[in-house]
């Protein structure tokens, strides 16, 4: 290495704070293991485990230091992670026991790169416009779960998920006492078949907000085949047929979206893969490129019950009370925070992974 280069900071050693006024470069403590210790985080927290060591110690070197930098008055923050930090839950870090969770202080979310948010459209006023949903996808008939076919990881295999039919279920009710006109499709309807018609059709592009609850598939190794696992995944298909169940990012950012918001009710949708001057190259940079203004995630697998609880509160606050799909994360992960949706559900595990990215 030159002299030059050996003088240059360590990646991932800044954090660079954009507000109106410019660009503030913070110094971070490169010698600290970011990537490791959110790995370790996620793996405790996804599963209900004691997560204070680690919350702290991520807060005192990437809040802490960002801090002093932010305006006066600042509410409202859009985080663009680096490497690991994407499938970091930032929203529940904080500096001691007693203090509170920095996503109570500002309404966080997060964005795959600077000029891919400033490509996204803008979410709008969502309260009087049409709802798009898919749910209940059929992934085998008996439901045993379908193989993953030439995409698969051994042994694994997609499960039925008749949950998601309720859920749905409750978010039209919800858009049908306010009015609001919505389409759902089930079952073998949740298909790639479908919603290519409705992209070519020009349909899709009539809905402001599109809903998925089906699986969410995340190949590390080739993150282009990534996507969202639907109904054909059950069946043979013939050679040629490009409809084989797993809408994948390219097919994705080919589909003709105008949705202010797309809602990804789905395990570990929020996952992504990094590449340098690109930024995470995952589903939500899928959807944003492709048009939509803002797409919610989930960085680790939900039980049922969570879920159902989470979108209906959502929903509740979109659509009942008119509150922008931001302000509504903000609202309903305080609601979990403080037990309205009775103790058991305070527990970050059934919450703190759903994620808006814009």
């Amino acid at each position: 290495l030159s002299e030059r280069e050996k003088q240059r900071p360590a990646i991932g050693s800044y954090c660079l704070v954009l507000t109106k006024d410019g660009v503030t470069p913070v110094l971070l403590d490169s010698g600290f293991d970011y990537n490791g210790t959110v790995k370790r985080f996620r793996d405790v927290v996804s599963k209900g485990r004691n997560l204070e060591g680690s919350r702290n110690a991520l807060y005192e070197h990437l809040i802490t230091p960002v801090l002093p930098h932010l305006p006066a008055g600042v509410k409202n923050i859009i985080i663009i992670p680096d490497g690991d930090l994407a499938y970091l839950p930032f929203d529940i870090l904080r500096e001691t026991y007693e203090s509170p969770d920095f996503g109570e202080t500002y309404a966080l979310s997060l964005s795959p790169s600077v000029s891919v948010s400033m490509l996204a459209a803008k979410e709008g006023d969502l309260r009087n416009m049409a709802i798009l949903a898919f749910a209940d996808a059929v992934y085998n008939m008996d439901g045993e779960g379908a193989d993953r076919g030439q995409r698969a990881f051994d042994g694994e295999k997609w499960i039925n998920l008749p949950g998601t039919a309720a859920e749905v279920g409750a978010v039209q009710r919800i858009a049908d006492e306010q009015n609001r006109p919505i389409a759902v499709y089930l079952k073998e309807d949740v298909s790639e078949g479908t919603i290519k018609y409705l992209s070519v059709r020009g349909e899709l592009a009539r809905y402001p907000i599109i809903h998925f609850a089906c699986h969410g598939y995340f190949n590390e190794d080739e993150p282009g085949r990534s996507g969202i696992v639907m109904s054909e995944v059950s069946r043979e298909h013939e050679e040629g047929d490009e409809n084989d169940g797993y809408l994948t990012i390219p097919e994705i950012m080919a589909l003709n979206f105008s949705a202010g918001m797309v809602l990804l009710s789905a395990c570990e949708t929020g996952l992504g893969e990094m590449r340098r001057g690109q930024g995470m190259v995952g589903l939500a940079r899928a959807f944003l490129v492709s048009g939509t203004g803002s797409i919610g995630v989930s960085l680790w697998k939900i039980d049922d019950t969570g879920t159902s609880l989470f979108m209906t509160a959502l929903y509740k606050k979109v659509l009942a009370e008119g509150k922008p799909f931001r302000e509504a994360y903000y609202e309903v992960k305080n609601a979990f925070r403080h037990g309205e949706f009775g103790e058991d559900y305070t527990r970050p595990m059934y919450w703190a992974a759903f994620t808006m990215y814009e």
